[in-house]
């Protein structure tokens, strides 16, 4: 008995963990798996064992741990009986025989589909290969064998080479000899090797930048741009900035598969689906951490015996330690991502242009104090820290040009040093208030102004600023809908010529129907709050608009009103949310026209009644159609059966999300008909609120 109550006594706490925590398996953890299934073989002969002596023969102690064990496995029931799975994904089949359960294999592509795929990407469709290419495409497919990756790669690859066979035959004599017997990741890694060799040597340094970061991460573009031209990365051209430059590298990478895209989701209040961020492939990022290790280019580890030079240093949950004997002196960019209570402190780089600390929940104010000696810090990107106030001393910044410090909530209120960044470009924040009496005439260089709270005097400072591009105001929920108003008048009467975004944050009702005329540069107006009326300024003046999203309320949509949206002649994107309008919302017949919307190529409804019909042809550009509205009511009000609005008939549909108000499964069946019927066969996101 000693024996089977010490085995259970070990067993029992790993059993909690395992049934009521999000068990995930990891590297490493093989030696922990062995151990304990070596432990649950000795428990299960002991609970044998115990099963088998009469209940009230049973000591005390042995009685407690039979209840635990009886109450554990009715929690292991609810866990299990849910309709819950525990998905394990690896590469290593080995690793999935140890751990057991049911085991799915992928099937690789069939050679057919391997070349309509490699064709599709290269050419945009899936039978269209010049027949001088076909046999050297059909040999580089095969050698792909059928690993959408190797093959999506590859095709990204050849797309980036002359349409010519000669050049195409280096590129499948490169991949080696395509055997059978070749492992996948083998000839994956070849591939990726491929792509990486292929690369200009700016592309490569701008990818090889990449390593520092954590699997899995989420790495918006706007971040990865300005970091890279923080760090020099970014070579100078005539006629671009240095951020469209940066822009193009970042879609380059996209287009040659090393890194993939992430969009905002179709339903994001102020997303324009367009990709904003970025991700790694696990082995794309193997790839470079072991190039990037090679070259010295980033290092994401230390220890007591680094003699290497350290240039980039990237500190992980995992690694985020440092010993007083590394040399720091050198390092430009410091990167520190998760807890990092051992970061070593600022005081210790002395040349460093980039800092960024994300999800560091550790790190309080304190740990900022030594910022003002970085002179030549460019960089500032601060996000999920405990920090309240930012250091008064951050006016000594001379050099920063971006200051992110979206994610610190906590931070409401800027320092009144911070009118002495004469060099900033850009401030990125939540919600915060400039300080009363801050005067900003020195900061001729600003061109962003994110999550700003106004006033009346900052809106009066921030007017005078004429090269400004972007401003994004947050409005106080308590804010008078007159001093509202009168705010953000205070600031477009003041002319912002060149002002291309603007973005308005707020809950409450609002019109700008009395405001002076909107900037002729503006392209893109976001505005969360609501409007009573259609606002009269939405007309064929804003020639450069090209983004609309703006909430009515208690609004009927007029034909006229339809027309002036029709008639932007820029316009790609409209989000209208229209809140507890009228039953009387007529239905509104969107005809085919290549005057109207004839840029457009975005479209998201919200509405209770699905109030647009589209007749052929119309719409001529669009390609994603969001829709969100109670498809019963509508059908009920509009005196129809048909839960169609002849989305079928938009020419260059591909995509289409469609969120209905309750369950309707009529309306499921005869949209999925129409998607199906359709010639472009677009993708369908169907769901329920």
């Amino acid at each position: 008995m000693n024996i089977a109550t010490g085995a259970m006594n070990t067993l029992l706490p790993k059993l909690a963990d395992l049934a009521v925590s999000e068990y995930k398996l990891q590297k490493g953890v093989m030696g922990e798996i062995k151990e304990l299934e070596q432990e649950m073989r000795c428990i299960t002969a002991a609970l044998h064992k115990v099963s088998e002596v009469p209940a009230d023969q049973l000591d005390e102690q042995v009685k407690i741990w039979a209840a635990d064990v009886r109450q554990l496995s009715y929690d292991i029931e609810d866990y299990g009986n849910q309709g819950n799975k525990i998905i394990i994904t690896t590469r290593n089949k080995a690793v999935a025989e140890h751990i057991g359960g049911d085991i799915y294999e992928l099937k690789p592509l069939s050679d057919d589909d391997s070349r309509k795929l490699l064709y599709k990407w290269v050419f945009d469709s899936a039978d269209d290969c010049p027949a001088d290419l076909s046999n050297v495409a059909a040999k580089i497919s095969k050698k792909c064998g059928g690993v959408p990756l190797a093959i999506i790669t590859t095709a990204s690859l050849l797309a980036s080479q002359p349409r010519c066979s000669v050049e195409w035959e280096k590129v499948n004599n490169a991949i080696g000899s395509g055997s059978q017997n070749s492992h996948h990741m083998e000839k994956m890694s070849t591939i990726l090797r491929l792509s990486y060799d292929d690369l200009p040597f700016h592309l490569k340094t701008c990818l090889l930048s990449l390593s520092k970061y954590p699997d899995d991460q989420v790495i918006r573009k706007d971040v990865l741009v300005w970091s890279w031209i923080a760090e020099g990365f970014i070579a100078p051209a005539a006629g671009s900035t240095l951020q469209e430059i940066g822009e193009g590298y970042f879609n380059e990478l996209i287009n040659r598969s090393l890194i993939q895209p992430v969009n905002q989701i179709a339903f994001d209040p102020l997303g324009e689906g367009e990709v904003y961020a970025c991700q790694i492939h696990d082995m794309v990022l193997e790839l470079i951490s072991r190039l990037s290790a090679e070259e010295g280019f980033v290092t994401t580890s230390l220890s007591v015996h680094q003699r290497d030079i350290i240039r980039r240093l990237s500190l992980h949950t995992a690694n985020a330690s440092t010993n007083e004997n590394n040399e720091l002196s050198k390092v430009r960019s410091l990167y520190v991502f998760g807890h990092a209570v051992l970061m070593p402190a600022l005081s210790r780089f002395r040349v460093i242009r980039v800092l960024q600390l994300e999800d560091c929940s550790d790190l309080d104010t304190n740990h900022l104090k030594d910022l003002s000696n970085l002179y030549l810090l460019k960089f500032l990107r601060l996000k999920g820290l405990r920090v309240t106030d930012l250091p008064e001393s951050i006016g000594n910044l001379e050099s920063l040009d971006t200051l992110d410090i979206r994610g610190c909530r906590k931070v409401i209120m800027l320092p009144l040093s911070f009118s002495k960044l004469d060099k900033l470009v850009r401030l990125l924040a939540e919600r915060v208030e400039l300080p009363d009496g801050v005067v900003l005439k020195n900061m001729k260089s600003l061109r962003e102004l994110v999550g700003i709270r106004p006033t009346l005097h900052a809106m009066t400072e921030i007017g005078k600023f004429k090269e400004l591009k972007v401003v994004e105001l947050v409005i106080k929920n308590d804010e008078s809908i007159d001093n509202s108003n009168k705010l953000i008048n205070t600031y477009l009467q003041m002319n912002p010529r060149l002002l291309q975004v603007l973005v308005l944050r707020t809950r409450g009702p609002f019109s700008l129907d009395f405001a002076a005329q909107f900037p002729s540069a503006l392209r893109t107006f976001m505005w969360t709050g609501l409007f009573r009326v259609f606002p009269r300024w939405i007309n064929m003046s804003l020639t450069c608009l090209t983004v609309l999203s703006i909430k009515l309320v208690r609004v009927r949509i007029h034909p006229e009103q339809l027309d002036r949206l029709a008639k932007l002649p820029s316009l790609r994107f409209i989000r209208l949310l229209l809140l507890s309008h009228p039953d009387k919302q007529e239905k509104l017949i969107v005809r085919s026209s290549p005057s109207a919307f004839p840029c457009l190529t975005d479209l998201r409804i919200f509405c209770r009644m699905m109030f647009l019909e589209f007749q052929p042809g119309a719409m001529q550009n669009l390609r994603r159609l969001c829709l969100n509205f109670n498809a019963r009511a509508s059908n009920a009000h509009y005196r129809t059966k048909d839960f169609g609005s002849g989305f079928e008939n938009l020419p260059s549909l591909r995509y289409v999300f469609i969120q209905l108000m309750e369950y309707c499964p009529e309306a499921q069946k005869a949209i999925t008909k129409m998607i199906n019927d359709h010639p472009n066969h677009p993708s369908l996101n169907l769901s329920y609120n």
